[in-house]
């Protein structure tokens, strides 16, 4: 099975990168790059003239009549302020948005005839194209003005205001500039696998919606299999860690005053194994113990309108994902009769007919993994067409160009993200971070070199004193050095410059747990092939006392390899642990601790047996064989 979400540090554990780069930018019509904004406006205009001020007599003025819907938006730049000049604005409503108040920033409608009136005097249009999310913002030295048809639109346009704003002189600048935008799709998601072990803390979830909806993200996807706690069926979650009816309410609640969905899905046919291994789902297997809910019992349905019943009343949004993707038991259990009488494709797309039937009267527009519905298209009318079916990939590719192209060309511009990721993202003037995260995608570069690009993650666990092991390490010998020199350089940009990321620092934590694992990998890869050809030499020179014994000090010391191995695997253990808990509930956690224990104990072991063996060699004068040691690599 394929999780959705990869929680490897190897293939991207660094919440700063992960969420910007999932955003979609919109190309400006004149070229916004000195702005570094992302995502980047449709039309910017930067005009002549002085910047304006926000200063200690700077108010934010919200209208009247708009002033709880705008609370948040004006509260987020309130505190943008606070952070970077340390200036506590005041928050003041308004009859009306004035046009000629100094020392304002104003947040209001397009509705207001005066406000239009000016704004359009100033060479801004106002027209349909900016819709219910767009905004216009207009500064100059005596105006800074954020004006939309809506509540989110205000809400987005002081996102960018956000972004524009520059320390100087103690006091922040915005540049004199006038920006019409609006989003190329009118949602724009992110999906958070929550059922692979690690559940997210409610105050992790409520930072990811803010960072989220600071980049005009406005839909934010659930992936659940069996963290729901729900009553109908008590055994399928954990009670410890589930999440509970009052924590969903609180978030839907919480993400809705930053114009951000919340999207279920929860899966109905197949990844339901955690609930299947249960002996009372037994009957609604279909294999015994496996992962799909078999369709060839009522009991199944029962079931499904269970779940349902209690979750879909809690996410008021307009969506609801079903799963329903690696559903390959069906036809090798209890479906066996139906697939040779009708074909695999058709009893899968039947199940999801009757699964839409079952959901009809909640007036959702329904969404499925279309990995397996795809291989059916003469079959796929027996779906209702309002359904969206989800497209995916599964394994690593060298390229998605294909697939991003269409819209790459249509909104993004690689290269101005990149520019603009230490500002947009921890309002760092230079570009340390994005530096830091290039040196440290080197180690990806080196492996994809070798032909690895996926299960990145299985090399660390690697037992390399296996004959297997030992062949694995040969064979990423060559990119040993760029994965650790990568990894050092992120390692040393990072302690030199964490004090520049000015907000979300504390993601740089997680940057610096993949780093040093990636060293630690590297050093795994180098030191197995030194204690392989010291204990050979050893071996091959029983009769020099003397250098058996120098060549043995290399291998286990006070300081040396096993010694290093093993300690720099107790150490990132240490250094994930917090990182983990930073974020998650500690259900499941023991569950990858005890990896990196079983990788610490063989180091650990082995330390003890090249022990034995030296004593052995000073009482006997012979080396036990290297094989019997697990020393596979002869020079």
């Amino acid at each position: 099975m394929i999780p959705k979400t990869v929680l490897s540090v190897f293939s991207g554990l660094i919440v700063g990168a992960g969420l910007l780069a999932s955003l979609c930018s919109a190309q400006s019509r004149v070229a916004a790059r000195p702005l570094r904004l992302v995502p980047e406006p449709k039309e910017v205009q930067l005009h002549e003239g002085a910047s304006f001020r926000v200063g200690s007599r700077t108010v934010i003025l919200v209208d009247r009549e708009h002033q709880s819907e705008d609370r948040i938006a004006a509260e987020t730049l309130a505190e943008e302020i606070a952070v970077q000049a340390g200036l506590n604005l005041s928050i003041v409503g308004a009859n009306q948005a004035p046009r000629r108040e100094a020392k304002a920033i104003v947040l209001a409608r397009l509705e207001d005839r005066g406000l239009r009136e000016f704004l359009e005097s100033k060479g801004i249009k106002i027209d349909d194209s900016i819709g219910d999310q767009g905004y216009v913002l207009y500064a100059d030295k005596s105006h800074l003005i954020v004006a939309a048809h809506t509540g989110q639109g205000v809400f987005y346009g002081v996102q960018t205001l956000r972004q524009l704003l520059r320390p100087e002189d103690k006091s922040l600048v915005c540049p004199a500039v006038a920006i019409r935008d609006w989003p190329s799709m009118p949602w724009r998601g992110m999906q958070d696998d929550v059922s692979r072990g690690p559940i997210p803390t409610m105050e992790f979830m409520k930072k990811q919606i803010r960072i989220l909806a600071s980049y005009k993200i406005n839909l934010f996807g659930l992936y659940m299999e069996h963290v729901f706690d729900f009553a109908s069926q008590p055994l399928m979650a954990p009670k410890e860690a589930a999440l509970t009816p009052e924590e969903i309410k609180t978030l839907v609640e919480y993400a809705k005053k930053f114009h951000v969905t919340v999207l279920p899905e929860q899966q109905a046919f197949g990844h339901l194994h955690h609930m299947l291994k249960y002996e009372i789902y037994s009957d609604v297997a279909e294999r015994p113990h496996g992962h799909v809910l078999t369709p060839t019992k009522e009991q199944s349905y029962d079931i499904i309108k269970s779940f349902y019943a209690e979750l879909v009343p809690l996410f008021p949004g307009p969506f609801l994902h079903i799963g329903a993707d690696e559903t390959s038991e069906l036809g090798r259990g209890q479906t066996v009769d139906r697939v040779k009488e009708v074909g695999v494709g058709r009893v899968y797309l039947e199940h999801l007919q009757k699964v839409s039937q079952i959901l009809e009267p909640y007036h959702k527009q329904l969404m499925f993994w279309g990995d397996i519905a795809v291989k059916y298209p003469q079959l796929l009318g027996i779906l209702p067409k309002d359904v969206i079916a989800v497209p995916w990939e599964y394994d690593a590719k060298p390229s998605f160009d294909s697939i991003i192209k269409p819209y790459r060309d249509a909104q993004a511009n690689i290269d101005n993200f990149k520019d603009a990721y230490d500002w947009t993202f921890y309002r760092n003037n230079d570009s340390s971070f994005r530096d830091a995260l290039n040196s440290l995608d080197q180690a990806h570069e080196a492996l994809a070199k070798l032909g690895i690009r996926e299960d990145t993650d299985d090399l660390f666990w690697a037992d390399p004193f296996t004959a297997e092991g030992a062949k694995l390490m040969q064979r990423l010998s060559p990119a040993a050095r760029d994965i650790r020199l990568g990894a050092e350089h992120t390692l040393e940009a990072l302690y030199r410059n964490r004090s520049k990321a000015r907000v979300n620092s504390d993601t740089l934590g997680d940057m610096e747990v993949a780093a040093w694992r990636f060293d630690t990998l590297g050093m795994k890869i180098q030191f197995t092939e030194e204690i392989n050809k010291f204990y050979w030499d050893a071996f091959q020179n029983q009769t020099d006392e003397d250098r058996v014994g120098g060549d043995l000090e290399e291998i286990t010391a006070i300081n040396a390899r096993l010694e290093d191995l093993r300690d720099s695997t107790t150490r990132v253990r240490e250094m994930y642990r917090k990182a983990w808990l930073q974020e998650d509930r500690p259900y499941w956690l023991d569950n990858v601790l005890v990896r990196y224990d079983n990788l610490a104990r063989e180091f650990q072991a082995k330390i003890v047996a090249v022990r034995q063996a030296r004593r052995q060699y000073y009482a006997t004068k012979a080396l036990a064989p290297p094989e019997e040691l697990g020393f596979y690599l002869e020079p």
